[in-house]
């Protein structure tokens, strides 16, 4: 088996061409449901070297240049139509928008800023391959240094003024449009009563086993059953109901005062909430402050479920779905009609995850998906030298998920995801994002981003290169079939 130059470690690409030439894949347990405990996997690397497929691209131009550019680069024959911008209004009557001048209440009537997830809901409800639907889109962060004249990125915490930091609590979140193809090319729809910002300061409903535990409980809310707002969200999912998850992917940087000093300094720490409050919401709001409200930290890092046809609707926070920094949540219907969802921790050296929900999803009866989310078990992956793969579930009473070693019940085991999968010895991954199936062959594809930080003594079955800054792709084998 053939070495990299620089580590005595086989490389992955040597790793996999010796498990398939051999063809010693193991039978196993991932279905397109994943509902076996157990499974067979295989890395996938595409950098570094060129392949004789890429002779046979189906792509019929040539690839574009990777640059930063201040305009849309397109293929020779192809051309980008802009649908939505920051600052495109949502709602009738207002003046046109000046960047420079934008205030925060009117913001919450505006496209968001820097969009990642999009999902396309069509209208009617249920309609295939329409026309006409409603966009919604994840607004993950701002750029304070882009918005506001005179502002650098490493000062923005500490320079930007209350009008300021209100504004971008106003511009993350998610933004809904209602949209149409008129004439060839996509146009908003700008008095849509369907049009709609959900931002860091939308009420939101809190569900699921960890809705109104006490480490949920705020001075604002002592119920622990209702949070304001979500940030920082990346990439999401569709459910079969018609409901779109949008993921919060890690606000530890949000926050201001001293982490070590708070009653759960353990948390935050296996969070990574260091006080460094970026976007300085702690200066001017006690509730991103730590010192103030160190439960409030907690109501974030959750899936979020929103229905974008009911616009009075609040979106839930669903916790059996686990608290970690949510990359995507991929929803998936079992053959026994119970809802699966992967879902990806994307931080150096964390996990992916699979939820099952505990009752099946009636496709005739859509009204069966509401609060389907909430019961169910969710588990980590760990991955053996053997090819097998195993999910391990996180139900608080099995083996080390007792109130002896700091799980006090199921509310603190997904509150305190990072820490079970810990206690569980699930396999650390290089940052695990995008995790997709195939509904013919019912493989699933998980999706790596890089991980830098990983050295020859930290390489685990799959993960096997060090200092890994391309990524990887890992391929899950339904059971009964082989490689």
């Amino acid at each position: 088996m053939a070495n990299s130059p620089s580590s005595p470690s086989p490389v992955i690409r040597d790793v996999i061409a010796a498990r398939v030439s051999r063809r010693n894949m193991l039978k196993g347990g991932l279905a397109s449901g994943a509902l076996i405990a157990g499974g067979s996997f295989v890395g996938s690397l595409f950098a570094g070297e060129t392949h004789a497929a890429a002779a046979q691209s189906t792509l019929g131009f040539p690839e574009l240049k990777r640059v930063y550019d201040k305009t849309h680069a397109a293929a020779e024959g192809y051309e980008t139509t802009i649908v939505a911008r920051w600052g495109d209004p949502l709602a009738a009557g207002l003046a046109e928008f000046d960047g420079n001048k934008v205030a925060a209440d009117e913001q919450e009537k505006r496209f968001g800023y820097n969009c990642d997830y999009i999902a396309f809901m069509p209208l009617p409800k249920g309609e295939v391959n329409s026309d006409h639907g409603l966009l919604c889109v994840n607004n993950e962060y701002i750029s304070p240094n882009v918005m506001f004249p005179g502002m650098t990125e490493d000062d923005a915490g500490k320079a930007m003024t209350r009008e300021q930091v209100d504004l971008g609590l106003a511009a993350m979140g998610h933004s809904i449009v209602e949209v149409m193809l008129k004439d060839g090319k996509w146009q908003t729809i700008e008095n849509s009563p369907l049009n709609r910002r959900i931002t860091a300061n939308t009420e939101m409903t809190v569900s699921g086993p960890a809705a109104g535990h006490a480490l949920m409980r705020t001075s604002a809310d002592a119920t622990g059953l209702k949070v304001l707002g979500t940030s920082y969200n990346c990439s999401g999912g569709v459910t079969p109901w018609g409901t779109v998850l949008t993921c919060e992917e890690g606000v530890s940087d949000l926050f201001g005062g001293d982490p070590k000093k708070a009653p759960t300094a353990d948390i935050l720490d296996r969070y990574g909430f260091d006080g460094s409050d970026v976007y300085g919401r702690g200066r001017f709001h006690d509730r991103f402050n730590i010192d103030k409200e160190p439960n409030e930290t907690n109501r974030f890092d959750w899936v979020v479920e929103i229905n974008p046809y009911d616009p009075q609707s609040k979106p839930v926070k669903r916790t059996a779905l686990g608290r970690m920094s949510h990359e995507a949540s991929t929803v998936v219907r079992n053959k026994d009609g119970r809802i699966v969802v992967y879902m990806g921790d994307d931080d150096y050296f964390e996990y992916m995850y699979r939820f099952v929900s505990a009752k099946p999803y009636d496709a005739a009866n859509p009204a069966s998906g509401k609060d389907l989310l909430d019961d169910g078990v969710l588990s980590v992956a760990r991955f053996d030298a053997d090819g097998s793969m195993t999910w391990l579930p996180l139900v608080h009473g099995r083996g080390k998920l007792t109130a002896e070693n700091g799980f006090a019940d199921q509310a603190e085991v997904l509150l305190k995801t990072r820490l079970v999968a810990d206690a569980l010895g699930a396999t650390p991954m290089d940052r695990p994002e995008d995790i997709e199936t195939n509904p013919v062959t019912g493989r699933v594809y998980a999706v790596m981003t890089k991980n830098k930080k990983r050295d020859e003594s930290k390489v685990n079955p799959a993960n096997t290169r060090p200092e890994n800054l391309w990524g990887h792709i890992v391929e899950l084998i339904p059971p009964g079939r082989r490689g």
